[in-house]
């Protein structure tokens, strides 16, 4: 594997709604945000650098603004420090924006063919929407390490058997962290142009998969929840080279 292909958005994805209680939405954000990072950094899938946030008014939505905020020059990151962190980097002139969502970004290390680690920007996506009584966090993916194929067809068993428990465990747990399940949605697997499904991609014949595969819309389902075993991730991303 000398080049990891990405779709251009998530192949699957899990989510999780938090409510909150007293007010304290950032702090509660924060704490949360910083929970799931260490979940992750256990498992090498992230290591927390620089989160971005994105400005939102009340009953309006996202006003345009994003701010990206570094965390590499704090010693001691608490959900706390992260709140001031957030707040002091507010639009000037938007006084009454709150920050409406927030993504996690870092550097992780995915398992190759030979068993080495490899550093790989954003091998998760993370992102938290905060309303004022509840927290949405959603977790996606968009490399072929979770799938037994790559994204030409080709079989990869020894990448996914390598790297597959490195996400499963963490999802477990982060459900733990977050005391709620994943919300359950309908699994997809990429399909041929014909549109016909396979129960067992790892038995998937080479000379069926095209570079034109797609993700179905309903009528073809499929256990993606064996490939990383999840039964909340569902593919929502046609792939691309």
């Amino acid at each position: 594997m000398t080049q990891l292909l990405s779709a251009p958005s998530d192949i699957a994805s899990w989510d999780w709604y938090v409510d909150v209680e007293g007010g304290e939405v950032l702090n509660s954000t924060t704490s949360l945000a910083l929970s799931i990072s260490r979940v992750l950094d256990r498992q090498s899938l992230m290591d927390l650098s620089e989160i971005r946030v994105s400005w939102h008014l009340h009953g309006q939505g996202p006003i345009g603004f994003r701010s990206l905020i570094s965390l590499r020059d704090i010693q001691e990151l608490n959900a706390e420090v992260m709140a001031e962190r957030i707040m002091s980097s507010r639009p000037a002139g938007y006084s009454d924006t709150h920050a409406g969502q927030i993504e996690l970004l870092g550097a992780g290390y995915l398992i190759n063919a030979n068993g080495e680690r490899r550093r790989e920007e954003q091998l998760v996506d993370v992102s938290l929407l905060v309303t004022p009584d509840c927290i949405s966090v959603a977790l996606g993916v968009r490399h072929d390490i979770w799938m037994w194929f790559d994204f030409s067809g080709r079989s990869h068993e020894k990448i996914y058997n390598s790297n597959k428990p490195r996400l499963s465990e963490p999802l477990k747990e982060i459900s733990e962290v977050l005391k709620t399940e994943t919300t359950p949605r309908r699994s997809y697997l990429f399909c041929h142009t014909r549109r016909r499904w396979y129960s067992n991609p790892g038995r998937l014949p080479e000379r069926t998969w095209t570079r034109r595969n797609t993700c179905c819309d309903g009528d073809c389902s499929g256990p993606w929840d064996e490939l990383i075993g999840s039964t909340a991730a569902q593919v929502s991303a046609p792939m691309s080279r």
